[in-house]
Formats: C-alpha cells, sequence, structure tokens
C-alpha cells in the first residue's frame, strides 16, 4: 500500500535539499565547500527547524443515540461528537438549519459534517417534489473541488438510496462532459446544468460570480429561488482580508438575486418571513469550514512538559476565540453568529484511547521493556531497512519481551496502545515539539551527530502513523512539521579562515558589539561564480578611486541595480602566494585591506604582519577599462564568463522546486499531489511557473539519461532514441513537452492521438516540431547549460565529447592551420609536439561547445543575422523555441572577420582580448595577437575537415557551429569516475572541469580553460574526493515524475502528476 510516512519524507527533504544545493554551487575551493556544508547543516543556525513533532489523539465517537439526528446515514457511519453536534444544527427536518461554523482539524470529517445534512434534506426535498439547488459549496482551490466531487460522486453512485440525487461542479476548468453523475465524476454539461439546476452545486468563488452576471445563466437561480437551503464556504479561513470583502459582497448579490424572483414583498403571494427578507442571504442557511480557524494556540505561547495533561492538549478554542471566529462569518455572511455557532472538536484521552491494553498484554505475558538512551541504538539497527510494515512490526515488538513474531494489526495496535514509553511520547508531543529536545526528555543522555535517540523517536513517531494510515483509524494522528528557511542574505567572514552567516543575525561590518568595540571578524556578502565555482564576497566601491564604500548595508542594493561601482572580490589564496613567491601577479589580482577598506594592487611584503595576519587577502576583481562594464553584466574575474557572477543562495521558489520533485520522484507513494499556498496571486503565478519549468527540465535529464547507452552516441541517435522510448504512451509522450507547450496546438497532437487507444497518426508537422524541440533542449543540455548546476554533465551522469576525428587527424589539422602562421612564428611553433597541438584544437572545441555553440536549425537566423538577440527572444518565429531574454546567457558561436557590428552575442575571435586569442597564445607559446590569427586559421581548417560548419552573416563574418550530430554523449563508468578519467582540476584556480576519457587525456597539462587563470588542467584526484563521491551516488538521476503546476482561479497553485 502506497502511504506517506513524515518522519521518513521529511529526512529525504533534507538530504535532498543538501545535496541539491551543495551540488550545484560546487565551489572550486575545498575550504569553502566545506564551510558552506557546515553552515547549511548546523542544527541551530542552518537552513532546517525542525523536524518538530507533534501527535493528536483520537477524535471521540458520538453516542449511539446521536446518530439518530438525520433520516438518512450512509450504512455503518459512526459520527463522532462533533459531527454529531454539527448534525443536530443543520437537520432541516427539526426546522431552519442554523449558522453553522465546523472547526475542526484535519482529518476530522469536516466534510461530512455538513454533507451528510445536505445529502439527508435532497432526498426529503426531492421526496416533496422541490426542484432546484437545494445546497451551494464553495471551494477556494479548484483542486480541492475537484477531489471532493470525485468522493461526492462515489457516494452517489454506491447508495442506492441517493440514485435520484443530481450535483454538478463547475470552476471554469475544461474537463470531459458529464450530463448524469456517475462514477467518473459528478454533472459538468453547462446546458444541464442551467435546464435542470441539480440539487448540489460545487463551484468557486469566482465562478459564482460568472454564474450571477451571465444572463443565460439566471435560469439557475430562478429554479432555486426558494430551494436553496445551504451555502457551504470550505476553507472558511482564506476568505480574510480583501478577499473576505470581496465574498461579503457577492454572497449578498446573491441573496439579491435569488429575492428577485419571490412575490412581491407583501402581497398575498408572499409567504417569506420578515427575517427572510431582512437577511441577507433570505432563506439560504450559511455554513463554514476551517481547520485552521480551530487549531490550538501559537506553538510559541506554549510551553508543554512531559506531566502536560492530555485532556488539556484536546480542549476546544478558548470563548475568546470561539467570539473572534463568529463575529468574522457575522461579517461576511451577514447573519448573526454567536460562540454556539462554533462547532469544535473533542478527542479522546489517553486513558480512554489505550484502555484495559496493558491488562490484556500482561495476560498474554508481554512485559513492556524499559526504554532508555542505552539501548535505543539496538532498537534502531533493528529497523534501518525494511518496508513500513516490517519496520512498525519490528519495532513495536522490539519494546516488549514475549511478542516476537506479532505481526497482526489490532496486535499491533495493543502494543502501541499499552507501552508506557508511548503514553510518555504521546503525552509530551501534545504540542510541536523539536524532535532533539524530546530525545533529551524522554531519553536523557548525551547529544551527538546522527544521534540514535532522534533517529528512534522519528522511527517510533512513523510506526505510530503507519498504523493510523491503515483501515480503522483509531490511532493519534501524527505530524511532523520541518521549516526551511531561503537561502538568501549570506554573508561571509572576510578572512583567511572560511565561515558563513546570515547577514540578519550576524554582527554588521563598521558597527560595534554590545559593548562598544569592533567585532573580532567583518562579514561581507558571500558571491560565487556559477561557471567555475570560484566564491568570496561581494563589495561597493567608493564614488572615487579603489577605496571601499562605508555602505555595506546597500551592497546588494546596488548589485540589483545594475551598478558599476558593485565589485565580486574572488578569494585567490593561491594567486597571491605565487605573486609574492615570483614578484610578478596577474592582471586582476588585487588586495583587499580588510582594515581600511580599499584594493591595492602592490604585491605585499611577505614579511609584513599584515599579510601574515591575513590584513591584506589576495583576491581576483573587474579591472581596466572595462570594469564597470563587466561588474554591471556579473564578468567572472577567474573564468570571464558573462553573467556568472552571483549571491551565494537559494530562492523559496528553487527550494520548494526540489522538494516537489523530491516527493514526486518517491517510489513510496502512488498518489502523488500537493498544494502550495501563497501570500498573492502573483506570488503563485511566479510559483507555478517555475514549478513547471523546473520539473520539466529535471524530467527531461531522466529521459535523456534513460535514452544514452555505453556506446557513443550522435545526438540525432540520442532523440530518435527518446522519441522511441516514448512510444505511443501518452504520458510519455507528455512529458517531452514543458507544460506550456503540451497544450499548444502545434504540440497537442503529439500526445493527444495516443490517448485515443489507436496507433497515433502524428501529422508530420507536428513531429518535426516536437523532435526540433527535444533537439533544442538537448543542445542546451549538453552545451551552453552544460556547466550550470545539476546537469548531466556536472553530476557525472554522462560524458560529452565533440568528434573531431582521430588524435592524429586533430593534429593534422592544427599542423595546417599553423602553417599559415607568419614567419617570425615559425620557430616557435616548429618545436610543438603532435600532444600540443591535439590540446589546442580540442580546448577550442570544448569552448565553442560549452559557450552554445552547436547549430540547429532554429538559430540559423540568429548566425545569419551576426548574433542579434531579438532573434531568440521577441523576433523568435519558430514555435516552441524557448526565449533566451538579456537575463539569459544566449548562444555564442566564434566569428570571424566582416565589418563591426553592435549588441553581438557572438565570440569575435580575432580580438587579441577574446577568450581564443588569449588561450591560444597559452597554449602554443605565442602573444594573444599572434594568437588571434592562429585561432582564425584553425577554424577555416576545421570547417574544411567537416568538423565546423560556416555560416556568412549580413555584415560579411563568417560564424562557425559545431553540427549537432558531431557531438557525442554516453554514459559513464564507474571506474572513470574513481580513477579521475573524466575530471581535470586546475591546480592554480581549483576549477573542475568534466570531460569524456578523450577530452581529459588530451587537456592534461593544457593551460586551464578560465580565462584569467594561468594554472595548468591535472587530472590528479587532489581536493576532487567530495565531488567523486557525489558522483558515485548520484550517477544517475533518480526516476522522475514530472508534477504539473497550474494556477488555479483563486491565486493558489496546484501541482499534480500528469499521466
Amino acid at each position: 500500500m502506497s502511504e506517506l510516512v513524515p518522519p521518513k519524507q521529511a529526512a529525504k527533504l533534507q538530504n535532498a535539499l543538501l545535496d541539491y544545493l551543495t551540488t550545484t554551487f560546487a565551489l572550486s575551493d575545498a575550504d569553502a565547500q566545506r564551510a558552506l556544508d557546515e553552515f547549511l547543516r548546523d542544527p541551530d543556525e542552518g537552513i532546517f527547524k525542525g523536524p518538530y513533532l507533534r501527535t493528536r489523539m483520537p477524535f471521540a465517537p458520538a453516542p449511539g443515540h446521536s446518530a439518530d439526528t438525520l433520516t438518512w446515514m450512509p450504512e455503518g457511519f459512526t459520527p463522532y461528537v462533533h459531527q454529531a453536534t454539527a448534525f443536530a444544527r443543520l437537520n432541516s427536518a427539526l426546522g431552519r438549519p442554523q449558522p453553522t461554523l465546523v472547526t475542526t482539524g484535519t482529518g476530522s470529517g469536516k466534510t461530512e459534517a455538513f454533507l451528510l445534512p445536505i445529502l439527508d434534506h435532497v432526498i426529503r426535498a426531492r421526496r416533496d417534489g422541490v426542484t432546484g439547488i437545494k445546497g451551494l459549496i464553495l471551494y477556494p482551490m479548484n483542486a480541492l473541488a475537484n477531489d471532493q466531487a470525485q468522493r461526492l460522486a462515489d457516494r452517489i453512485t454506491s447508495d442506492a438510496r441517493l440514485a435520484e440525487v443530481t450535483a454538478a461542479i463547475y470552476t471554469g476548468e475544461e474537463v470531459a462532459t458529464h450530463t448524469v453523475v456517475s462514477k467518473d465524476g459528478l454533472i459538468t454539461d453547462r446546458i444541464v446544468i442551467r435546464d435542470d439546476a441539480p440539487d448540489i452545486l460545487l463551484t468557486n468563488y469566482k465562478m459564482l460570480d460568472q454564474l450571477l452576471l451571465r444572463h443565460e445563466d439566471q435560469r439557475i437561480w430562478q429554479q432555486s429561488a426558494e430551494s436553496l437551503q445551504y451555502l457551504v464556504l470550505d476553507e472558511f479561513h482564506t476568505y480574510d482580508g480583501a478577499q473576505g470583502t470581496d465574498v461579503a459582497m457577492l454572497l449578498r448579490r446573491l441573496g439579491l438575486a435569488l429575492k428577485s424572483y419571490w412575490p412581491e414583498r407583501g402581497s398575498t403571494a408572499d409567504t417569506h418571513t420578515t427575517e427572510e427578507w431582512n437577511r441577507p442571504l433570505g432563506k439560504i442557511t450559511p455554513v463554514g469550514t476551517s481547520a485552521t480557524l480551530g487549531t490550538t494556540p501559537d506553538i510559541s505561547e506554549t510551553v508543554p512538559t512531559p506531566a502536560t495533561d492530555a485532556n488539556t492538549a484536546n480542549q476546544s478554542p478558548s470563548p475568546e476565540r470561539s467570539g473572534d471566529m463568529a463575529a468574522f462569518a457575522t461579517m461576511v455572511f451577514g447573519e448573526s453568529f454567536d460562540a454556539s455557532c462554533v462547532v469544535t472538536e473533542l478527542r479522546k484521552t489517553i486513558d480512554e484511547w489505550a484502555g484495559d491494553a496493558q491488562k490484556r498484554l500482561w495476560d498474554r505475558e508481554i512485559e513492556p521493556r524499559t526504554i532508555n538512551a542505552l539501548i535505543v541504538n539496538d532498537l534502531v539497527n533493528t529497523v534501518a531497512h525494511g518496508s513500513s510494515d516490517e519496520a512498525c512490526a519490528t519495532l513495536l515488538t522490539s519494546l516488549y519481551e514475549g511478542a516476537e513474531g506479532l505481526t497482526d494489526r489490532d496486535d499491533l495496535v495493543l502494543l502501541a496502545k499499552g507501552h508506557p514509553f508511548i503514553r510518555q511520547f504521546l503525552e509530551a508531543t501534545t504540542e510541536a515539539v523539536h524532535v532533539r529536545d524530546l530525545a533529551d526528555r524522554l531519553l536523557p543522555g548525551t547529544a551527538h551527530e546522527s544521534d540514535p535517540r532522534v533517529t528512534f523517536l522519528l522511527e517510533l513517531l512513523g510506526a505510530l502513523g503507519h498504523l493510523r494510515a491503515l483501515p480503522d483509524r483509531d490511532m493519534p494522528s501524527t505530524e511532523t512539521h520541518l521549516w526551511i528557511r531561503e537561502l538568501s542574505r549570506i554573508d561571509r567572514d572576510v578572512s583567511t579562515a572560511t565561515h558563513f552567516r546570515w547577514s540578519d543575525d550576524g554582527t554588521p561590518m563598521n558597527q560595534g558589539t554590545d559593548d562598544g568595540t569592533e567585532p573580532e571578524v567583518d562579514a561581507l556578502p558571500a558571491v560565487y561564480c556559477r561557471r567555475c565555482g570560484r566564491s568570496g564576497w561581494g563589495v561597493q566601491l567608493a564614488s572615487t578611486g579603489n577605496n571601499l564604500s562605508e555602505k555595506n548595508d546597500s551592497i546588494r542594493r546596488t548589485h540589483a541595480a545594475h551598478d558599476g561601482r558593485f565589485r565580486a572580490l574572488l578569494s585567490a589564496p593561491r594567486e597571491g602566494a605565487s605573486a609574492v613567491d615570483t614578484g610578478v601577479a596577474t592582471a586582476s589580482l588585487r588586495w583587499f585591506d580588510t582594515v581600511n577598506k580599499y584594493l591595492d594592487h602592490r604585491i605585499p611584503d611577505p614579511d609584513s604582519p599584515e599579510y601574515r595576519d591575513g590584513v591584506r587577502l589576495p583576491v581576483l576583481t573587474q579591472v581596466g577599462n572595462d570594469a564597470d562594464e563587466d561588474a554591471k553584466n556579473d564578468v567572472c574575474p577567474s573564468c570571464g564568463a558573462r553573467d556568472a557572477i552571483r549571491f551565494q543562495g537559494a530562492a523559496t521558489a528553487t527550494l520548494l522546486s526540489v522538494c516537489l520533485s523530491t516527493l514526486f520522484g518517491s517510489d513510496d507513494l502512488d498518489e502523488k499531489k500537493a498544494l502550495v499556498f501563497t501570500d498573492s496571486v502573483q506570488d503563485a503565478a511566479h510559483r507555478a511557473g517555475f514549478i513547471s519549468s523546473r520539473s520539466h527540465v529535471l524530467t527531461l535529464r531522466t529521459i535523456l539519461c534513460d535514452a544514452i547507452s555505453d556506446e557513443d552516441t550522435t545526438i540525432p541517435q540520442l532523440i530518435q532514441g527518446v522519441l522511441d522510448q516514448a512510444g505511443d504512451d501518452p504520458f510519455k509522450r507528455y512529458r517531452l513537452l514543458p507544460t506550456e507547450l503540451a497544450e499548444q496546438k502545434y504540440f497537442r497532437d503529439f500526445w493527444r492521438t495516443a490517448l485515443k487507444g489507436k496507433v497515433p497518426k502524428v501529422p508530420k508537422k507536428t513531429l518535426s516540431q516536437v523532435r526540433d524541440r527535444v533537439t533544442f533542449d538537448a543542445i542546451l543540455e549538453l552545451g551552453l547549460q552544460s556547466r550550470y548546476g545539476r546537469t548531466l554533465e556536472q553530476t557525472g551522469s554522462v560524458c560529452v565529447n565533440v568528434d573531431a576525428g582521430t588524435p592524429a587527424q586533430m593534429a593534422a589539422i592544427g599542423r595546417k592551420a599553423l602553417g599559415h602562421s607568419e614567419d617570425d612564428l615559425i620557430g616557435t611553433l616548429a618545436g610543438l609536439t603532435d600532444d600540443q597541438v591535439v590540446s589546442w584544437v580540442r580546448g577550442i572545441l570544448e569552448r565553442i561547445r560549452i559557450q552554445g555553440g552547436i547549430n540547429h536549425p532554429w538559430l540559423h537566423t540568429y548566425l545569419e543575422d551576426d548574433g542579434a538577440r531579438w532573434h531568440l527572444w521577441g523576433g523568435r518565429k519558430e514555435p516552441g523555441m524557448p526565449a533566451f531574454p538579456y537575463t539569459r546567457p544566449a548562444p555564442a558561436f566564434p566569428r570571424v572577420g566582416g565589418q563591426q557590428v553592435k549588441h553581438t552575442q557572438l565570440d569575435n575571435v580575432t580580438d587579441g582580448q577574446t577568450w581564443y586569442a588569449r588561450w591560444t597564445g597559452r597554449v602554443l607559446g605565442v602573444s594573444a595577437s599572434h594568437g588571434a590569427r592562429l585561432v582564425k586559421s584553425l577554424l577555416e581548417c576545421l570547417h574544411r575537415g567537416g568538423v565546423l560548419e560556416a555560416t556568412t552573416t549580413q555584415a560579411q563574418a563568417t560564424v562557425y557551429a559545431i553540427p549537432n550530430e558531431r557531438i557525442v554523449v554516453r554514459a559513464t563508468r564507474d571506474e572513470e569516475l574513481r580513477d579521475s578519467t573524466i575530471l581535470l582540476r586546475c591546480d592554480l584556480c581549483q576549477a573542475v572541469h568534466p570531460g569524456s576519457p578523450t577530452t581529459v587525456r588530451q587537456l592534461t597539462d593544457a593551460p586551464c580553460l578560465n580565462g584569467n587563470c594561468s594554472g595548468r588542467l591535472t587530472p590528479r584526484a587532489d581536493g576532487t574526493g567530495q565531488l567523486l563521491s557525489y558522483f558515485l551516488q548520484h550517477r544517475r538521476p533518480a526516476p522522475h515524475r514530472r508534477p504539473r503546476a497550474h494556477l488555479d482561479a483563486h491565486g493558489q497553485t496546484t501541482a499534480e502528476v500528469r499521466g
């Protein structure tokens, strides 16, 4: 059976988020990576608070006679006390139903509390010949309405006494048309709803507004003017603020609409009372439900103790809170509510729940073991592996002597009821309590990492939750609360030792401590390069010179405003040590004086106290005439990548998408639905779009990885394999496309035709567009985006290579290009070995690939127009082509010659300052200006050799691209990861460069691929243990089922599996 075990899911979410964050940032400095990991995991100051545990006792059943208040009741149904109370108030057989607020906890049967009286009333009204709507139920979210609609359909169709009851749902969504109630769902046909108003209508307040406005829908209210008896607002607490005012006005309009069909007031035909005319809703009885309004006071207001009385924990809200709820309901419904209208819950006490369990166990010679900190480790080891059934049975039987082998559910429930420690556990968790505090309270002992006491308590909660998930839920409900802090506004200590802190928790820079002294260590916003992994600090320059601004609280605002005074200072201890030793520094190296707050270009004396004590820190930063422009464009001072500098952190939307992906990828759950509550419609729209986009990326990576074999595969072969794997399965076809495309007319036929159960005949144009889109996504994954985040290449799932022939063929192409050099270079180039020439060719091809220079038909116009971004953004003509706004890196192809153009996204390789020219100069031992001419010759030779394609632009330039059939990909092997044959690391900047074994061999000892680094690439595994360990654990992405996220009519985000 599929079930969610909250403690285990909380642990999975923690591990998934930590894995995601540490591998996404992948800082090149091992000390910085270690410090970040410690910061995230810190139990007190990290991103997680919790888990907090809480248990609630089962609801108290009503006495047998209380169920007699309704003439109809589902067979075998035993109401809770609060349900029986609601039945008594809402029973129309006793007169006009009374206004009611059902404010009981989750899982308490609030729906049954109002739905059964409505069905009872419908049966009686239909018997009397009453037509029209009798019950109108408003839901705040379409997902809730759809879920309850299916439950109502199941109830109506499974009970012969409800055979004549009609019910419909109208939420504004496009759904299958139903003209009658069946097991497939409620009535959805608009014409049927208008012509013969259903007994019960489920909708939302937006659609109710439409039903009141549209002329063709007025027949519904004409039929229901006298019949509408119940109006239910489910999740009543959501209608607060401005939305509460809107709903209040809407309900008054509903009342006026119904009264407009009444006989004229005071006429002989008028049978309505003065109270009915005066009440805004007329004859209607208002009903509200909420689990939130009825909860106990805030956790922070209560400090639970072991001696907390279980009876106290299960009390209803105070009269004051009930009065507040009643006043709120009075305002919304326009009818007087008082505290007596509020139906609250009553739960069993622990004694009532446990009964004589201890005696029954003694009679069977089953004796409880004493549980303490010394034996919990053994208990935890017994349940380390196995299913939920096995773990539950093993744990509970291990708490006793003589209970071995018991697996029957009734026996396990008896064991749970009879153990003194479980009683203490339930008493201690009547209010949410942190699991570590709970461990100290119930199992005093020494806390340490991977505390078995904590593990035991989480397993115990999971066992109790498992029993509750089984039929006959006379078990305490279990809750696990895990709070996750948004990873934002992180500062890094300004020192040689790396430590991170929250900017709003630490002592800000230039401010004294409580005793008036300066803090020992200052901190500045933490930044990193998302391309090469270098990390450091973000600062703001003063108006003039190299001094830093004293306004450090505005650094983030300065960066957000794209102010050229922002600077990224990347920690450069190795470059600094080399400069001190040799007296020669790279152009971007500066010395950050942490006391006087300025940047100095002078190399310090190695014996100076400032250098020895770490007062002057070596950093890389933007320098030169273009420094301000580079700072605005977030150019990395180390690798030179544009749009690469980021503040350390991850937004809530990112963390949310990781959590949902983890839950949806779990094999433990079959039914996968998630509701995400946000503060506003705008926020919900952003969340929905972000979740949908991010989940598609993860899904696509899984699909690509599944289609990649151990043999070399070109991109066209890979895409054909992807389409073959999808076959005729509509779900597999659907998930190949982003959600926003799957519903478009150009792509809809690709997956919808498969739903008809026939061999799909997809139009050739549609199939071609799908192939082009999946190919484009694969090109981005293996090219432009391959070095950003958790890509297939970065996580070691695949290795990618540009097929340029054998090393001998590559050397021949390179030698041919070198043969075009000037006479003054002949002597220098003649001494190059074939390995050096091959390194040059390989490095140039790798650069083109990771810059996104892989050809695709959708990019032809972009290339012909010299890289004008318009063709990738507002001027896109191909349906399905993703947008590349200015905030997103665009594919950059090498460009040679032609007229100078502005705003090009291409790389002009003939400029001596480009990466191509400078890296060629370093690898061949020539100047950058000579390197520019040599790489121009190489590109032409690669084109003639069929390795590259060439396009002539409107400005008469030549743009080179890698044909997608030249990109070769295959799955990595474990021995390649262990032997570090697919990783290169720079011996200076420590940046990691993944590649195929061929690429690694050919680039070993070559200059670092980061543009401003003078280091060399080495395949040695020094310092890569953490990355290799991650590779071995995550060689293949976990199976991922994509959540389909959409924004419903009221601003909530619903994520659900589409399949």
